[in-house]
């Protein structure tokens, strides 16, 4: 009995290695779905499937595995159709924005996931690029100076006085002030930087556009970031409706306390630490219903603190506390 049984064991495997070997059972040809930003040819080759491999011992998984390895992919759809095709389906990383890292010497894209997908070619003449800071870094350094003399006239003063003075001086101390729109408009309309093509290519592709990040980092395709400001902007981008998103042009993330964006009207939104989901979608309903009360007059909203916002318009010397 048990040599029967093992009679009937060995036919069996060499049955199935005469099939497993049988040329009609090879794989012929890869098929791969269009993918918008990997071609047919890059998806095929990363999949590194064997030449002249068995349509049955061609492994999904480890296909899969090869493809993950490009930042473009999230997910991967392998099909076997008999008798000798595979077909490869590629789900592409969603953009959540273009992001200006290393100073301002690079562009990326960054997947709404947090991940860094790959750096986006631009041509900059160095004869005309200039070595001294940016508009942008100007007025940011000024904010801090002028949010540190505002400090230390703390004590002597009132709560009350206190504000309105940082709100004369600074228009609104510790983060990018007033001047952001302008020093910002001036940076990212530089035809000849990274910030203006970056600034333009996100428009052009309807993307959030985020820059002033820690220069410090080094973004690497593939890897999640891992800066708490660029994380914070992203965090934002992710819980904010798609009618607020669709209306934001560019975000300014220096660190998480200081995230800051511009909306297409013009209005510039000092945003803060994102907090919990729940913060998140507060500072939107505030931010929506401000501009719906004042359509037309707002400039500038400050919702770091979503329970007490404020608000400055066009009439408005100073910031005014909303009711």
């Amino acid at each position: 009995m048990v040599f029967a049984l093992v009679a009937i064991l060995i036919v069996a495997v060499l049955i199935w290695l005469a099939i497993i070997s049988l040329p009609f059972f090879r794989v012929h040809e890869v098929k791969v779905l269009p993918s918008e930003h990997l071609s047919q040819n890059v998806i095929a080759e990363a999949a590194k499937i064997p030449d002249n491999i068995s349509m049955f011992t061609v492994n999904a998984d480890e296909i899969e595995k090869n493809l993950a390895g490009n930042p473009w992919v999230e997910s991967v759809e392998i099909n076997k159709n008999f008798p000798s095709t595979i077909e490869i389906a590629i789900q592409e990383r969603s953009i959540g924005a273009i992001v200006v890292a290393r100073g301002g010497s690079e562009a990326w894209y960054m997947g709404k996931d947090g991940t860094w997908i790959e750096p986006i070619p631009f041509f900059i003449n160095p004869q005309s690029v200039s070595e001294t800071s940016t508009p942008l870094q100007d007025a940011l350094a000024n904010n801090e100076e002028e949010g540190a003399e505002g400090e230390s006239k703390e004590g002597s003063e009132k709560d009350g006085e206190q504000d309105e003075e940082s709100s004369e001086t600074s228009k609104s101390s510790n983060i990018p002030g007033v001047s952001l729109e302008t020093s910002a408009q001036a940076e990212i309309t530089q035809q000849n930087s990274i910030s203006g093509q970056a600034a333009k290519r996100a428009q052009d592709e309807g993307l959030i556009y985020i820059y002033n990040i820690d220069p410090g980092l080094t973004p690497e395709a593939g890897k999640q970031v891992s800066d708490s400001g660029l994380a914070s902007a992203l965090k934002y981008i992710e819980h904010f409706s798609s009618n607020l998103s669709s209306h934001m042009t560019y975000m300014v993330a220096p660190n998480k306390s200081s995230i800051t964006m511009m909306l297409d009207n013009g209005v510039q939104v000092a945003l803060g630490d994102p907090g919990d989901t729940e913060s998140i979608k507060l500072k939107e309903t505030v931010i929506t219903n401000l501009l719906a009360q004042h359509s037309g007059e707002v400039t500038y909203i400050n919702v770091r603190v979503p329970n007490q916002p404020a608000w400055r318009g066009l009439s408005q010397n100073n910031e005014e506390s909303s009711k």
